[in-house]
């Protein structure tokens, strides 16, 4: 019987997108040149990789084709300059069978810290490890070790979307400037093999899950990617929520109509399902959906056939569908965009980029509770680099003409700006922000921005508590 979600609940879904439609129309723009930026060819170059890790042609948990995949997934997060951190979480499976409860396994993590609060987190998840348990003639119990399981779909697809979003929130090429941190992890061991199966489910999340819940993280919100690639008629994705985290996959959707990507996906109320290592970040009380194929891949759907090689050695990337894939990636990356509150800017771009005038844009959302973001302009002027360069003051006030908080005092490049502030210890009420533009080659640096500038602008921000 399928489950069925209270009004409210959906209600709220579809509120959210739509607050989420216009929070992402305010930088549209700027996100779609990120979005028209998820490469193709990367995507299958990394699961053509991932389906022979190492030569083996297998990522079955507890084998050397895994152990090839960890490395290979950890230089590739190593590679995006802009990464705050990339590390290997190490565990067990205590539950297996010796001498495999002493092997250790291990999940790929990788950050980008977030700007005005890096304890906030956005996780994006997918498992590494792959499966040929459905291979005819019940070789699987005998054969686990050495069979040969490229799981190019699943869940090769989940990881090269990961690691291209990950490329293109950490690239120099786009100035990003996310609020929240930013978390992805290529999670080993979510299927089951026979040396623990039946003793414990999805082992990599299992324990990241209860490490941050032990640790007091705040993730906001999970996403985990897993097999997304098989469907050669539709560009058709599954979202798997539970009641209370329907707004993610809300998040989702509203990216997808927002940057026209073209994605089919289910409606809201989503369906729960714990097939995959969401479930983890559920059973540890957080917020996670799961992207997939169909759920459940082994049913039919009206865009979906059911899969005949997931979970065999048939699972090659000569099956996939390279354009849902694509689609999925954008559709991610979106929903992170307006999850980690991102603003992108065009500050440092080619001329043709570059704003024609000095201009202050209002705060949105406005009036706002909690989070906002304010965003200015500053034209080229002069050929000389020097020419062009100028201390900028962004300063709040009270209503009493007190400042009360410093948001820029920098130099800067002329450029489109977007500064995300979240107010901490002021009152709800109405303020004041005043940004002042002073030329360095005037000789006059701009002081504290108390005086006069080349160019002033004041407008009214309104916080609700």
């Amino acid at each position: 019987m399928p489950m069925r979600y209270p009004v409210r609940s959906v209600l709220r879904a579809a509120l959210v997108s739509l607050s989420l439609c216009a929070t992402l129309q305010a930088q549209t723009a700027s996100v779609a040149r990120i979005l028209d930026s998820v490469s193709q060819d990367n995507l299958s170059a990394h699961i053509q990789e991932l389906q022979r890790a190492g030569g083996h042609y297998s990522r079955v948990a507890l084998t050397p084709g895994n152990d090839s995949a960890v490395a290979y997934i950890y230089n590739a997060f190593r590679e995006i300059p802009g990464l705050t951190t990339v590390m290997l979480d190490t565990f067990y499976i205590a539950g297996a069978t010796a001498p495999y409860n002493t092997r250790p396994q291990r999940n790929i993590v990788a950050t980008l810290a977030g700007r005005s609060d890096a304890t906030k987190q956005i996780l994006l998840g997918a498992h590494m490890d792959c499966s040929a348990s459905r291979n005819p003639g019940g070789t699987w119990q005998s054969q686990w070790a050495t069979v040969r399981a490229p799981g190019a779909d699943d869940n090769a697809t989940g990881v090269a979307v990961i690691l291209e979003v990950a490329r293109l929130l950490g690239s120099s090429a786009f100035n990003i400037l996310n609020a929240y941190t930013v978390t992805f992890v290529a999670f080993g061991a979510e299927e089951s093999v026979p040396p623990y199966a039946g003793k414990i489910s999805h082992p990599g999340s299992k324990h990241y899950a209860a490490a941050a819940r032990t640790r007091g993280d705040q993730i906001l919100a999970m996403m985990s990617i897993d097999m997304i690639g098989y469907n050669a008629q539709h560009d058709y994705t599954n979202i798997v929520s539970n009641a209370a985290s329907q707004d993610i996959g809300a998040t989702i959707t509203a990216a997808n109509s927002t940057y026209g990507i073209g994605l089919l996906t289910n409606d809201a109320p989503f369906a729960s399902a714990t097939f995959s290592d969401h479930a983890e970040f559920w059973a540890n009380d957080y917020p996670a959906i799961c992207l997939i194929e169909n759920n459940a891949p082994w049913d039919s759907h009206t865009y979906y056939a059911a899969s005949p090689v997931y979970h065999t050695s048939a699972d090659s990337f000569s099956t996939l569908n390279m354009r849902l894939v694509r689609k999925v990636a954008q559709a991610v990356l979106g929903a992170v965009v307006a999850l980690a509150h991102i603003t992108v800017t065009s500050g440092g771009g080619s001329a043709s980029d570059l704003p024609v005038a000095f201009s202050l844009d209002q705060n949105f959302p406005n009036p706002f509770n909690g989070y906002t973001v304010i965003q200015y302009h500053i034209p080229a002027r002069g050929p000389a680099p020097t020419m062009e360069r100028s201390r900028v003051h962004l300063n709040l006030y009270s209503v009493l003409g007190h400042k009360v908080a410093t948001l820029v005092d920098e130099v800067k490049t002329p450029g489109t700006y977007a500064i995300p502030y979240e107010p901490e210890g002021l009152a709800s009420g109405i303020y004041f922000y005043r940004l002042q533009v002073f030329p360095l080659e005037s000789g006059n640096a701009g002081g504290t921005g108390d005086g006069s500038g080349e160019f002033t602008a004041t407008r009214r921000l309104v916080l609700l508590r």
